[in-house]
This record gives C-alpha cells, structure tokens and sequence, in this order.
C-alpha cells in the first residue's frame, strides 16, 4: 500500500492530534488488472517518434498541483502536458530526470514505433464531475519489431487519480518506465522494478 507521513502530537488530557498530513507519491500501489480496450474513440496516428499536436482530456486535471485540459501523446508509449514536443527518443529515462521530456505520464515509454503496426487511441467516458479519460495503445512493437506494448492509462476526474493497466508488454533489450514526472524533472515516481529497466508484464495494473 502506499505511505502516508504524518506528525502527531499529544494534549494534555493524552488525547492523539494529527497536525498535519501530506499523501506523497504515485504509480505506487498495485491495483486489480482491469481490461480498459477499447475500439471506439478518436485514433492518433503517430510515426516513429513523433508527438501528438494538443488533445482534450474532456476535464479539469490536477497533475503537480497545475491543472490541465489538454495534453499530448508520445509514440513512445507516454503522454504529457509539456508543449516542447519531445518524443523521449530512444529509451524510458530513470526518474526523476531532469532532462527532458517532463511532465509526463508513462504507460511504457521504451524506443516505439507505431507505424510499424497497431492503434493509439483515446475517449473521455462518464459525464461530469465523474469523467474518465482513457488512452489505449493498443499492440505498438519497438522499433526493431519482435514485441508489443498493450495497455491503457487513466485520468480519473475529482480525484485525480491515475492508473494504468498493462495488457502486455515485451520488449527486446531497451530501457522502458512505468511512472509519472512532473514539470521541471525534480519529482518522480515510477512502478518498482520499471524505472529504466528491461522488464516484461502481463495483466499489470498500478496507481
């Protein structure tokens, strides 16, 4: 589970008070597998290494403690809100990481090509204030070919919660990052075992 810190002070009758609690940390907490697929929504066709133009969440999201209500997506198995249209060529970097790209959310960012095969696709379900946006990439192979990433990352609106559930991934010998940075590259958070690692997944869920 994850970890909360907290300061906790005694009164003079014994009585316990909590002073004061912050909640650090995402991309922390196994959570139940679910399958998100989806054939419906808008495609985003995207070649090697390319970065989407800007796209609607369909809401207000907190991300950092900045809001946003647009963001963008990489080939290389990411989305973000910075406007600086970086790919992340060619491998998921080590997070934190203050180079870029930043400010990103990373379902399986690894060396991607999607016009070698498979779809990229995303819709905002739900009416508000219970929206979702949900972005699917759906069997997109490294750019040598021989594997596939398959999975969704979800915003949840209110809460602002993220998950990301993996169908498949396999690779072939690259870096690859499951987690979320913020804007400057000082903070991030990244699933143990898939920070700038080779790893494979199957039915795998996070938030």
């Amino acid at each position: 589970p994850s970890c909360i810190d907290i300061t906790v002070s005694l009164d003079e009758n014994g009585m316990r008070m909590i002073e004061d609690t912050v909640v650090i940390g995402l991309v922390n907490e196994i959570i139940p597998f679910e399958d998100l697929s989806f054939n419906d929504g808008a495609v985003v066709s995207l070649g090697d290494d390319q970065v989407s133009g800007d796209l609607p969440i369909g809401f207000s999201f907190m991300f950092f403690d900045e809001s946003y209500s647009q963001f963008r997506i990489s080939s290389n198995g990411f989305i973000t809100f910075a406007q600086d249209g970086n790919p992340g060529c060619c491998s998921g970097q080590f997070l934190p990481n203050s180079s870029t790209p930043n400010n990103l959310i990373a379902l399986a960012w690894t060396d991607l090509n999607p016009s070698l095969g498979g779809t990229i696709r995303y819709k905002t379900i739900g009416t508000s204030p219970n929206q979702t946006l949900l972005v699917f990439f759906d069997n997109i192979p490294p750019l040598g070919g021989g594997g596939s990433v398959s999975g969704v990352i979800k915003l949840i609106e209110q809460s602002n919660q993220i998950e990301v559930h993996i169908d498949e991934v396999i690779f072939l010998n690259n870096p690859t990052t499951l987690g979320i940075e913020n804007a400057s590259g000082t903070i991030g958070y990244a699933a143990s075992g898939k920070n700038g690692t080779n790893w494979q997944a199957d039915d795998f869920a996070v938030s």
